[in-house]
């Protein structure tokens, strides 16, 4: 901060993020008073479930949002929005295009209920897999989508990771409106992505608060 001639305006904190919305009052609340006020939160690279709980911290405080994810399996005690089982995993588990990246055992006979967490675990780690050079995926800059359907958002070229990663991002997006809409608020959210050769990690979530008339 002092080399970038910016201490006048900025400073550095570090805390935990799950303290601002823990379930413990007294501990929220001593970690807002410590954080104090601000105007937006951004998160570069928020590994795994870190990506989750800067959301909801957003939303706690009613600021817009802009969060780059990274790896999709690390920290799973942050997580904060998706479900462990349940019918956005079933769905998932019952269409055809995520099947490459999914790469489940079709011929072992399971529940329904263990084919979500099957489908869970397979698809957070299809996230992980590089697919294509970066160079040559669909999602190289740009507009992908609003919240909505995943399968509504990429070209059909996309590789398996990127199907992965999309999958995972919206349904994060759409389990955030959901949370906002309980708590009386809305955000308009969208998915933007930067130049893939410079991350295969090229997903941003952005997240604006809509005022009220």
């Amino acid at each position: 901060i002092e080399s970038a001639g910016v201490s006048h305006s900025a400073n550095v904190l570090l805390c935990d993020a799950s303290d601002l919305i823990s379930k413990d009052g007294e501990k929220r609340r001593k970690a807002k008073n410590l954080v104090g006020n601000f105007d937006l939160l951004v998160g570069l690279h928020c590994c795994g479930g870190l990506s989750e709980t800067a959301m909801v911290v957003a939303l706690e405080f009613n600021v817009p949002f802009c969060i780059c994810t990274c790896c999709f399996c690390s920290h799973p005690q942050l997580c904060r929005l998706l479900p462990a089982v349940g019918e956005d995993w079933e769905k998932l588990s019952a269409s055809s295009e995520i099947e490459l990246a999914l790469q489940s055992n079709k011929s072992k006979k399971v529940t329904q209920v263990d084919k979500s967490k099957e489908t869970r675990k397979n698809l957070l780690r299809a996230c992980e897999r590089e697919g294509a050079r970066a160079s040559d995926d669909a999602t190289n800059g740009g507009r992908l989508a609003s919240e909505g359907r995943w399968e509504e958002i990429l070209p059909q070229d996309c590789t398996p990771q990127t199907s992965a990663m999309a999958a995972v991002n919206v349904m994060r997006l759409n389990a955030f409106s959901r949370l906002a809409n309980e708590k009386g608020r809305q955000y308009e959210t969208s998915i933007l992505s930067f130049d893939a050769s410079l991350s295969s990690r090229n997903m941003v979530l952005v997240g604006t608060p809509m005022m009220h008339s």
